[in-house]
């Protein structure tokens, strides 16, 4: 309903040669036969979704579709791509229809996906992960993770980059947790570890713990410290057309060396 009353609505092209091996007008969920994709293009609101050639069959048979592997292209209105490998089957079609699908992310460089954060002058490693989705085609459920490991990333104002980044981000039913997250800065370490519900396709309120140990503060007018941090920080639902907020953080930072080497004038 909300794609139908939208002022924009979803655009695309479809190429394929189908192959009917039966249709019966008194049963059509008993038809069978073959769809080869020679081109898919659709867009909605910026996003593009993309099947380029060179897919093997669809076969509907009693009614299910089987897709036995299939690439999909995505991208965002801010210039992020992706592409994943698709494999599953679709069963129940019409009303009720299930889906038991897996979406194999190829190897995505962190880059692609820091590309337009503000302040970010650099990003090394790849990412990569597999997602299952099975159960009701209109409400699934979800499974799997991503990882990211060996990643770098310089920020604006840093001397020091975070270096040695490992990720690991778990998806199960209805939940999206980081399960590892470390990085050093410098002689320090930083590990956090968090969640979020999911509702659908979108996310809801996170909350995300940040441990930092022997953390030096940039050294800027004579100062120099190294500090300790244990923080939480909690970020609103980014549900569709909500207001976005900075992220609320909370906790201690506890300064193990302080010094300041500007002459101190009396």
């Amino acid at each position: 309903p909300q794609v139908a009353l939208s002022d924009v609505r979803p655009s695309g092209t479809l190429s394929a040669a189908m192959d009917i091996a039966r249709w019966d007008l008194e049963e059509p969920k008993a038809a069978a036969g073959t769809l080869q994709l020679a081109n898919v293009n659709a867009e909605y609101a910026g996003y593009k979704v993309r099947v380029p050639t060179g897919s093997a069959p669809l076969a509907l048979q009693g009614g299910k579709l089987a897709i036995p592997a299939l690439a999909l292209e995505l991208s965002t209105p801010r210039g992020q791509a992706a592409s994943f490998d698709v494999a599953g089957k679709l069963e129940k079609l019409g009303q009720g229809a299930e889906i038991d699908a897996t979406f194999g992310l190829r190897p995505l460089p962190l880059a692609t996906v820091l590309g337009m954060v503000p302040r970010v002058e650099r990003a090394d490693g790849m990412l990569q992960g597999k997602l299952r989705l099975h159960g009701p085609l209109a409400a699934p459920h979800y499974q799997g993770g991503f990882e990211l490991s060996n990643g770098e990333v310089a920020l604006h104002g840093f001397a020091t980059p975070l270096s040695d980044i490992s990720v690991a981000l778990s998806v199960d039913g209805s939940e999206i947790n980081i399960v590892r997250g470390n990085a050093r800065l410098g002689s320090g370490t930083l590990a956090i570890r968090g969640g979020a519900p999911l509702h659908g396709f979108e996310v809801g309120a996170a909350s995300v713990s940040i441990t930092g140990r022997n953390l030096s503060m940039p050294s800027t007018n004579g100062i120099h410290a190294v500090a300790d941090a244990d923080l939480l920080a909690t970020f609103q639902s980014a549900r569709s057309g909500a207001e976005r907020t900075l992220p609320r953080v909370t906790g201690n930072v506890m300064l193990k060396t302080f010094e300041y080497k500007r002459p101190v004038m009396m």
